[in-house]
């Protein structure tokens, strides 16, 4: 007789995962809920995470989430990338999923420093919402670009 949890001879388990870097609740007026992430990737000139989390939302579409109450499942991916000796991408991508709809946020931004006291960045945002214009879904991008003087 095995016990309960036991693999089934024969069969093949996966390996048990590594350590998380983060396992952390969260609590606001927004939504309630708890999320685990990892650092897949961290090298000197890159660095990737990966978070995933289950929650449940208050109010609908604050913190870039979906538009119902109700439960929510929310991913994200951050990636940061130099880009030489004075320059840098990052891009991070959203998306949390209610009951009946879907809510995707994917920014993307490179940042150049000119001078050590000049910067220049530019920035493009895209938000998706399939609730949006009565359930057909819209998507909306912005875009910036600013220079900055540190004093």
């Amino acid at each position: 007789a095995l016990l309960p949890g036991a693999p089934t001879p024969g069969t093949r388990t996966l390996p048990a995962p590594g350590r998380a870097d983060w396992v952390a609740p969260y609590a606001g007026l927004d939504r309630v809920g708890g999320r685990y992430g990892r650092r897949v990737v961290d090298k000197p000139n890159t660095d990737i995470e990966i978070e995933v989390g289950t929650g449940y939302r208050w109010q609908p579409y604050v913190d870039n989430g979906s538009a119902d109450t109700g439960p929510v499942a929310r991913g994200q991916i951050r990636l940061r990338q130099k880009l030489g000796e004075h320059a840098e991408l990052n891009q991070q991508t959203r998306v949390e999923s209610g009951r009946d709809n879907t809510f995707v946020r994917n920014s993307l931004g490179v940042q150049v420093n000119l001078k050590p006291q000049w910067t220049l960045r530019s920035d493009v945002e895209m938000r998706h919402d399939t609730a949006a214009d009565g359930g057909n879904g819209q998507t909306n991008t912005e875009g910036s670009v600013r220079v900055q003087y540190a004093f």
